[in-house]
């Protein structure tokens, strides 16, 4: 089983999800969405990641779609 949600409030109920972009997945976007795992899902492996470095340097200007 899988929940998935932008990060937020669920946090304080589900405990500490894995926080996912979809640029680490191949997907020109950047939107940190958290995962709660259950039932022996594995967490996500990063494949294809795309312009990381250009994405981390925005996040950190504050700049971030």
């Amino acid at each position: 089983m899988a929940i998935e949600n932008p990060v937020g409030v669920l946090s304080r109920v589900l405990g500490k999800p894995q926080v996912v972009q979809p640029w680490s997945f191949g997907d020109d976007a950047s939107k940190a969405t958290c995962l709660w795992t259950r039932g022996g899902l594995e967490p996500l492996t990063k494949t294809n990641p795309v312009g990381a470095a250009l994405h981390q340097r925005q996040a950190a200007l504050g700049q971030s779609d």
